[in-house]
């Protein structure tokens, strides 16, 4: 995350994204430098982020 803020930093990229991260992992992440988006599976079969990332990432604003 910090080599990732510094290309932000640089004008280099303008976005930081994440992809199948745990909620810990999006903490860490997003006390470093503010997360954009969180790319994760979600289907019929696999829903368990219903319980904790998108709680997360749509009311905790980290």
């Amino acid at each position: 995350m910090g080599e990732l803020k510094k290309l932000v930093e640089e004008g280099k990229i303008r976005y930081i994204g994440l992809s199948e991260a745990s909620v810990d992992t999006i903490k860490r992440a997003h006390a470093v430098h503010p997360i954009t988006c969180v790319q994760m599976e979600y289907s019929l079969w696999t829903r368990e982020i219903e319980e904790d990332v998108i709680p997360l990432c749509r009311y905790a604003r980290i």
